[in-house]
């Protein structure tokens, strides 16, 4: 008769049926396995990110609006490394403002350049319905209006302050003289009334 206590068995097979419930225990598995050239740390960070998911989502989310700050900063190179990575060049935030909005907005002349050599939609529009070329033109930045306008832009897009109007009610006569020079439009009779009254209102201030 056999018995199936473990009592039976020798000492040497006793040491060897702990060590295989040792290797297939849970807590065993759950330990970050080393791979080929990589060292303790970096073990135990992969395995914390296999067990955070959101860890790593909200890592990327915080790595996606580094964008925005190259855009402003006029970062070329750091924006350069992450539309390579595959960053989608029309990138919103929020607001829908573009990277090439934003860049724009703050006359990083040469991060407008690249994200239009990418690709970039020219007249993307925000939640407020206004282009890049829009914003420019309130700012008064003529550099970047003549890149914009190179690349396609539209004088009268977007919906109430279009570039155009943007730039007949902030006084912007150099850009608007750009404008209408780049489309070959006319101003309305109103446009031109307004250009008159803010030109003469320029003049008293």
């Amino acid at each position: 008769m056999q018995s199936n206590s473990s009592t039976d068995q020798n000492p040497s097979q006793a040491a060897q049926n702990r060590q295989e419930q040792r290797a297939n225990s849970t807590d065993f598995k759950a330990t970050p396995s080393l791979q080929p050239n990589q060292n303790p740390s970096q073990a135990a960070q992969n395995s914390q990110k296999s067990a955070n998911p959101e860890h790593t989502e909200e890592e990327f989310e915080k790595f996606v609006a580094r964008s925005f700050d190259f855009a402003r900063e006029d970062d070329t190179e750091s924006l350069k490394i992450m539309l390579d990575y595959g960053l989608n060049v029309n990138l919103a935030n929020h607001k829908g403002d573009s990277l090439l909005m934003l860049a724009s907005y703050h006359n990083s002349l040469e991060c407008a350049r690249l994200l239009l050599e990418r690709g970039a939609f020219v007249d993307q529009k925000n939640n407020r319905n206004q282009t890049p070329l829009a914003g420019v033109c309130f700012k008064g930045y003529y550099e970047m209006a003549e890149l914009l306008l190179k690349h396609g832009a539209k004088v009268d897009e977007g919906s109430g302050l279009t570039p155009l109007n943007c730039a007949i009610m902030f006084q912007r006569r150099e850009i608007l003289d750009l404008l209408l020079k780049h489309s070959g439009k006319k101003l309305g009779f109103w446009q031109k009334i307004f250009v008159k009254i803010s030109m003469l209102f320029a003049k008293k201030t």
